[in-house]
């Protein structure tokens, strides 16, 4: 039974009623193409369905295409991975930017922070080409196309 927040939102189970036909259309889009815009799929959401234009961009995009990526992401391994960096290479450049922007503070104050913080992320980067283990695909001596 669906309830209403001190806001006058509707609470159902902790998430809003959702359409499967919608939801397999954003899926199978996304799949296809994952660079496709909210808009787009929200065009061919509304010829699917209507009562979709009930919907604001804002609250479609939270309903399917945001909960679809968070599934296609958790399929691929997860968040970071999806982005192209690996888990410890997101770590390290997560670490010495914090650590870059703290020492910045210390030492300069917020200018020292942005400074600190870009120079972690170089060093992050640095380190990450350094740790990277050879690609078993490449070509010894370098990639040749």
């Amino acid at each position: 039974m669906a309830t209403e927040t001190k806001t006058g939102h509707s609470r159902n189970g902790g998430s809003a009623k959702r359409d499967r036909t919608v939801m397999e259309l954003v899926e199978q889009a996304l799949k296809s193409d994952r660079e496709m815009s909210t808009e787009e799929l929200y065009e061919r959401a509304k010829k699917v369905n209507p009562a979709m234009k009930n919907l604001t961009l804002r609250q479609f995009n939270a309903r399917y295409p945001l909960q679809v990526k968070r599934k296609l992401a958790r399929e691929d391994g997860g968040r970071t991975q999806s982005l192209g960096i690996e888990g410890l290479e997101h770590d390290r450049l997560i670490g010495a930017a914090l650590g870059g922007a703290m020492l910045g503070v210390a030492l300069g104050g917020p200018g020292g922070a942005l400074l600190g913080g870009c120079a972690g992320l170089v060093f992050g980067a640095n380190l990450n080409q350094i740790h990277r283990p050879a690609r078993s695909d490449s070509v010894q001596g370098g990639d040749h196309d």
